[in-house]
C-alpha cells in the first residue's frame, strides 16, 4: 500500500526493509485512520478501542500471540486510483471472546 502511496505499481515490496521516516509516519497514519473506521463499525456492538503498539517490516518478526492462539483473520480489499490490494487485520481470539460475550449479555433478555 506504501509503494501505491508513494507512486509506485505494489508490485515492489521488500519484506524486512526498513521503512524511512516519512514511510513510517504514513504508514501510521494509515493504521490509526483504520483504527477509527473499526471503532465506527463496532460501536452500536461494543466499545472496542484499538491502539497502535508497534510497526514491524519484517514478518518473521512480527509475532504478538503464541503461535497456537485461534485467531479471526478478516481481510479487506483496497482500491487506490487503479491499484487493488488487500489489507488483513487480525483479532486474537480473546478480543472476539469478550465481544461474544458483550453481544450474548445484550439480547439475552
Amino acid at each position: 500500500m506504501l509503494d501505491i502511496l508513494f507512486g509506485g505499481d505494489g508490485n515492489h515490496i521488500k519484506p524486512g526493509i526498513e521503512l524511512t521516516g516519512l514511510e513510517k509516519f504514513v504508514m501510521q497514519n494509515l493504521i490509526v485512520r483504520s483504527f477509527e473506521k473499526i471503532h465506527d463499525s463496532w460501536k452500536k456492538i461494543v466499545e472496542l478501542n484499538p491502539e497502535l503498539k508497534a510497526i514491524e517490516t519484517d514478518p518473521r518478526c512480527a509475532q504478538i500471540l503464541p503461535p497456537d492462539e485461534m485467531v479471526l483473520l478478516v481481510t479487506y480489499k483496497c482500491k487506490i486510483n487503479n491499484s487493488k490490494n488487500f489489507m488483513s487485520i487480525c483479532y486474537p481470539y480473546h478480543v472476539i471472546k469478550q465481544i461474544n460475550l458483550t453481544i450474548a449479555q445484550q439480547f439475552s433478555v
